[in-house]
């Protein structure tokens, strides 16, 4: 879920929930976890100018009592208060790996300017 349309979910339910009701937030897009690791892969690739190439993975055991998949019901939050939410999961994918690329690329560039200076 894209932060904004999280902030815009508490806010919702700071100004229009019910005091100690309990509000679950969501979106509905499911994948995998090897999944959302090759777009994480293929997003960085893409936006660093990089070759597109298949991820390489090591595979290993699942701990014990693993959860195959997480998910919540939040029909109540759009019900209830009419929230759900705007960002599509690929938007705000791009525009989340966009930000911290920025803020590392950034970081190294101060890290050199301190170097040099």
């Amino acid at each position: 879920m894209f932060v904004e349309d999280c902030a815009e979910a508490i806010k919702r339910v700071t100004e229009f929930g019910k005091i100690g009701e309990v509000y679950n937030i969501g979106i509905d897009f499911e994948k995998s976890n090897l999944e959302v690791t090759k777009i994480i892969h293929h997003t960085v690739a893409k936006l660093l100018k990089r070759p597109q190439t298949e991820p390489q993975f090591i595979t290993i055991p699942d701990r014990p009592y693993h959860d195959r998949r997480y998910h919540i019901d939040f029909s109540k939050i759009n019900r209830e208060l009419g929230w759900q939410c705007t960002t599509p999961f690929s938007v705000g994918f791009a525009l989340t790996i966009e930000y911290y690329i920025k803020e590392y690329l950034q970081e190294q560039n101060e890290q050199e300017n301190r170097l040099q200076g």
